[in-house]
């Protein structure tokens, strides 16, 4: 009886994939806001890169800042992808993984950023006047954010293990010899 053992192996452009699914999920939506239930506000990834943002109560689209913490996100994830086409193979995944990184950090600091937006905008709403404090207010995070960010750490740990299995350890420091 012969011991037979079966390998897999991804194809190469496998490591490019987490970037071009996390530029996709910029399309899904990212927030949502609620009130009583009911959403108020309701914006996708593409939505905060470009500040647009429909008023709940007319229906007319209203131009905000662009949310820097996005436009890091999609530029990280933009960069992997075109790093993986033009880097040579020795910094290729070490590149990707810190694309990853980035976006990684910059989806965890558009969360913080979209919320502290949130309450300070409605902290200028009330602005002293009295508030109905019955109001059940909610900020929610949707599957879009959610499946970014679970791209990039996908993407920053798929690289690493790549980059090390194929012994592409970033370069040693060599150590001075005293005589």
């Amino acid at each position: 009886m012969t011991d037979q053992s079966y390998s897999f192996r991804l194809p190469g452009f496998s490591s490019a994939l987490p970037f071009l699914a996390a530029i996709l999920g910029f399309f899904l939506v990212f927030t949502e806001v609620d009130c009583n239930g009911t959403t108020m506000i309701s914006m996708t990834g593409y939505d905060l890169v470009t500040g647009d943002r429909q008023d709940p109560d007319t229906g007319t689209k209203e131009q905000e800042d662009p949310n820097i913490w996005a436009i890091i996100s999609l530029g990280a994830a933009a960069l992997g992808l075109i790093l993986f086409g033009i880097t040579k193979r020795r910094f290729r995944w070490w590149s990707m993984a810190a694309m990853g990184l980035i976006g990684l950090l910059a989806m965890w600091q558009l969360h913080r950023d979209v919320e502290q937006s949130i309450h300070a905008g409605l902290d200028a709403k009330s602005d002293g006047d009295k508030v109905d404090m019955d109001l059940d207010i909610g900020i929610h995070f949707r599957i879009g954010y959610w499946i970014v960010l679970g791209c990039f750490g996908l993407a920053t740990l798929w690289n690493i293990t790549m980059a090390r299995r194929s012994g592409m350890l970033p370069l040693p420091v060599e150590e001075k010899k005293s005589d």
